[in-house]
């Protein structure tokens, strides 16, 4: 009997597990890939049948698992995507199925750089406050209106698609671009703008790292957002270790 492996997705990670496991489970394992939709037009270069849209909570991916008989999840969404992370993981254990975190590594700066690690965003806003003057904000769109009371910062403000509205601050510049990023497009990004400080997400990988290089090359001063807590389930930042993984429970 073929079994069904769910891939949480929305990420590279995600797409490349999904073209290795429907060619290393051919025949074994149907590979179907979740995406959130929480961008637009993300890219489709996906292995194996492809689902669109939420679940409707914990209830409704614990109906899911059910109803479609999946085998084994993987998720290798956002790390911080903490919101179907939690899902997944409540999910899994209501409904005993076997459960494996693929998360990408988070970034590693250099400790004579000009940088700090704070929790949260509402930390990273208070830290700005104190110094910076021309920031360049690589958070997405979500969390823009937090930084509404910094009326003396110039924000330069990336996403990946068009913002519905005007972001909520008073001086901005809006780009919509879509990684991955050169080092030396980013550093001509940061300089023509006067950047002095970045702001970014510790979402780790290649394709968002170039914002990074970049502001150490020009020693800017640099903001990380830690990563949430993560669910205590199996984790591994590995496809070979993946791979291994679902060898065992499928």
């Amino acid at each position: 009997m073929v079994k069904r492996l769910l891939i949480l997705g929305g990420t590279s990670e995600a797409a490349e597990l999904s073209h290795t496991a429907a060619k290393t489970f051919a025949g074994r394992a149907q590979v179907v890939t979740s995406l959130a939709g929480s961008t637009r037009s993300p890219r489709l270069d996906l292995a194996g049948g492809v689902r669109r849209g939420g679940f409707g909570g914990i209830e409704g991916l614990s109906r899911y698992l059910r109803d479609e008989n999946i085998a084994a999840v993987i998720d290798a969404t956002h790390p911080f995507a903490e919101t179907i992370s939690g899902h997944a993981y409540c999910a899994c254990l209501r409904t005993a199925t076997p459960l494996l975190r693929l998360e990408r590594p988070a970034w590693t700066l250099p400790p004579a750089a000009r940088w700090v690690e704070v929790a949260t965003m509402t930390a990273a806003v208070e830290v700005l406050g104190g110094f910076a003057r021309r920031v360049f904000l690589g958070i997405g769109r979500k969390n823009l209106a937090m930084f509404t009371a910094l009326e003396e910062i110039f924000f330069l403000v990336r996403t990946i698609d068009p913002l519905p509205a005007p972001p909520p601050l008073a001086r901005h510049h809006a780009l919509v671009a879509r990684p991955p990023f050169a080092v030396n497009d980013e550093k001509a990004l940061l300089t023509e703008h006067r950047i002095d400080t970045v702001v970014a997400k510790n979402s780790g990988g290649a394709a968002a790292r170039a914002k990074i290089d970049a502001a150490l090359a020009l020693d800017l001063s640099v903001v990380l957002i830690a990563r949430p807590a993560p669910e205590p389930c199996p984790t591994t930042a590995r496809l070979d270790e993946a791979l291994a993984w679902l060898e065992d429970v499928l």
